[in-house]
């Protein structure tokens, strides 16, 4: 900014006349070619007001000082003829600057025109205050907002950012030039302070703690996106994640909410070149009812993962299964619904968990099946007595929540036609559908609005049969090589494809 330096004159410049105006003790100043001239106390150091004048004796600046840093208020003015101490920092339409200064560090600033116009650094009228943006804030050019407390520097005390129509973007409290104590930033989607710290994807509000510029604590919130300078209302029970650091590494507790993370993909903390991912939270194997992870970290490493339901009971994950069909030959896919194998495998893999819910227009199967090819009906007819009798468990892969979907009542892209029977969803947000017309099994990708021929199953039989087990390898209960070998040897091509998508080979 335009914060003044003493550079004493050497004989490398020629040094003007010095103008009447100017006290006989002012010294010139080469790189703002000013004369410059003001009380100092017996250590030397400037105190009080100091001032600034051009050859020409007009003056061109006056600033305060406190044991010889800039304290008080500041000011600066174009001269005449060309004559200017305002380095390239302030657009040529600006020809004055006031600024204020705590301790050396500049806490405001405005620049006007020639018609007294307020504007930013680069020439351009400020923006109109927004109600939640205080006096006291200055609009700064250089980082796109208004700005409360200290700007640059060595900064100490808080500092408050609003974006330019008044969203309260960060909150934060420095001590000689670190972060210390408490800091809130906000996020409004893409909106934001940049910043090395971020949670998980619906992160809009993190608090972190911090000591001498080292981060000790940080915790993830999902909060409303009102205008407003205090803290907002939570909007769930508990944070996205919390957790602890040292010495920038993790160090301590480290909780995730898991139901609240909306995609797998998506790390669940970052902070500098530190990341944790989904995967790492999750263990050796997927955990049923998970609905929070809490893990211990030792300088960065992890120690151990302990899981837990929604009632804050300690969890198990499920055993490995030993026995998933490995000996069983492709001719006796065919009828493994009608015969009640479905079901046993359903029983036996998952015993405890809960039924999918089914859509509300799960009514209009039978009708529906119907007009399935005879040789698809009874494997349907079996599925729906599954699904209408609640036997059918809740998986990850297979949620029936979609069993009855219509695609013309809910015209959904894409698939606007009656031939299309909704029976899951994958847990990615795409959805499979039983083809009245074929008896296929068609997988459907949301994002896209189209039909994924490498997810087609010939039958249900063969639908139901892979995506059982693929829950297994999900949840790790079943290595991905040997369930991998099962579907190329059963030619289950669709259920190669899946297994790719959920597991690394």
């Amino acid at each position: 900014m335009a914060a003044k330096k003493t550079t004493k004159a050497t004989t490398k410049h020629k040094i003007p006349p010095r103008p009447k105006q100017a006290p006989t003790d002012a010294e010139w100043i080469p790189k703002d070619k000013v004369f410059r001239a003001g009380p100092k106390d017996a250590k030397g150091r400037k105190q009080g007001l100091w001032r600034e004048w051009y050859p020409s004796g007009r003056v061109s600046g006056e600033v305060n000082y406190k044991d010889d840093a800039e304290h008080g208020g500041a000011w600066w003015e174009r001269g005449e003829g060309g004559e200017s101490s305002l380095d390239g920092t302030f657009d040529a339409k600006v020809v004055r600057v006031e600024q204020t200064y705590d301790r050396g560090v500049m806490t405001g600033e405005r620049c006007f025109t020639k018609g007294g116009k307020v504007v930013g650094s680069d020439g351009k009228p400020w923006p109109k205050r927004p109600a939640t943006v205080p006096e006291a804030a200055s609009w700064i050019h250089a980082t796109e907002a208004w700005v409360e407390g200290p700007l640059f520097g060595n900064m100490n005390g808080r500092q408050r950012l609003w974006y330019r129509d008044g969203q309260l973007l960060e909150d934060a409290h420095y001590l000689d030039g670190d972060r210390h104590g408490k800091s809130l930033r906000y996020k409004y989607g893409s909106l934001t302070v940049a910043s090395t710290l971020d949670g998980p994807p619906l992160t809009s509000l993190v608090e972190a703690e911090y000591d001498k510029g080292q981060l000790l604590r940080a915790a993830f919130f999902e909060s409303d996106l009102g205008k407003s300078d205090d803290l907002r209302v939570v909007t769930v029970d508990k944070p996205l994640a919390v957790a602890h650091f040292k010495k920038g590494k993790l160090h301590g507790k480290l909780s995730w909410n898991v139901e609240r993370h909306l995609t797998l993909m998506d790390p669940v903390l970052k902070f500098d070149d530190v990341e944790v991912t989904v995967d790492e939270l999750f263990g050796e194997r997927r955990v049923r009812d998970l609905d929070h992870v809490e893990a211990e970290y030792e300088n960065g490493k992890l120690v151990s993962i302990r899981n837990f339901d929604e009632r804050g009971k300690e969890i198990l994950p499920a055993k490995p299964v030993k026995d998933f069909g490995q000996t069983i030959e492709r001719e006796t896919i065919s009828g493994y619904i009608e015969r009640g194998d479905l079901a046993r495998d359903l029983a036996a893999f998952f015993p405890k968990y809960a039924a999918s819910k089914i859509d509300e227009d799960a009514a209009r199967a039978k009708k529906a099946f119907a007009r399935l090819p005879k040789e698809h009906q009874a494997a349907a007819k079996a599925l729906d007595a599954l699904a209408r009798g609640k036997k059918f468990p809740s998986l990850v892969t297979t949620s029936l929540d979609a069993y009855g979907f219509d695609t013309v009542k809910n015209e959904l892209y894409g698939a606007t036609d009656d031939r299309y029977f909704g029976l899951a969803y994958d847990g990615m947000g795409n959805m499979q559908f039983l083809d009245l017309k074929t008896g296929k099994v068609l997988g459907y990708e949301h994002e896209e609005g189209i039909f994924d021929k490498r997810r087609a199953f010939p039958t249900l039989d063969e639908w139901a049969f892979a995506m059982v087990r693929l829950e297994l390898v999900l949840e790790r209960r079943v290595p991905a090589a040997a369930m991998k070998k099962l579907f190329k040897r059963l030619g289950l091509a669709a259920g190669v494809f899946e297994l790719g998508i959920i597991a690394d080979d």
